[in-house]
């Protein structure tokens, strides 16, 4: 029998969306109900960070309410290479120091060479540190499909990227 695992992923009070989110508050809440893993949002933790707290922070109290970063949002790749590859970066740095295994990842433009070569760039920002890119498809993006998205990581290879799903997308 399979055990089943739910992630609670914290990006609905993400400052990406205009929320004020409490990192420390977050964990607890998302510990005290239950849960074993945790998707954090990079820029929440930008913000706590800003205000002095920081990723090693972040991992003692992962460990105090016994919980496992298990997915970090999130990378956007689109027209701007550099601005992905610096996202790229952060969130790998999140994910070396959370040990996540994977990071959201999104495309905004069509997967064209150029897209796809940022993307493989990125695909290895995130490997060098322990992670892979979990590939999100939505209705709304240039990625629409199940089949699009593991199409994508096919080519990206599937030690480096993989496919997000979530039920969202369905209903």
């Amino acid at each position: 029998r399979m055990a089943v695992n739910l992630c609670f992923n914290t990006f609905n009070t993400s400052p990406y969306i205009g929320g004020e989110s409490d990192v420390p508050a977050l964990i607890k809440g998302v510990g005290d109900a239950g849960f074993a893993l945790i998707g954090l949002d990079v820029y929440s933790l930008t913000a706590y960070a800003a205000s002095g707290g920081g990723l090693v922070d972040v991992a003692a109290l992962l460990k105090c309410h016994g919980l496992r970063c298990f997915e970090v949002l999130g990378l956007e790749v689109g027209a701007d290479g550099e601005a992905a590859i610096a996202m790229a970066q952060d969130a790998a740095r999140v994910v070396g120091a959370l040990g996540a295994e994977y990071v959201l990842t999104i495309l905004s433009s069509p997967p064209d060479e150029s897209t796809m070569e940022t993307m493989g760039t990125c695909a290895d920002i995130i490997r060098s540190e322990g992670g892979s890119l979990a590939v999100e498809f939505m209705p709304t993006s240039p990625i629409a499909s199940m089949g699009a998205a593991v199409d994508l990581c096919e080519s990206i290879g599937l030690d480096r990227a993989r496919v997000l799903i979530d039920s969202w997308h369905f209903f």
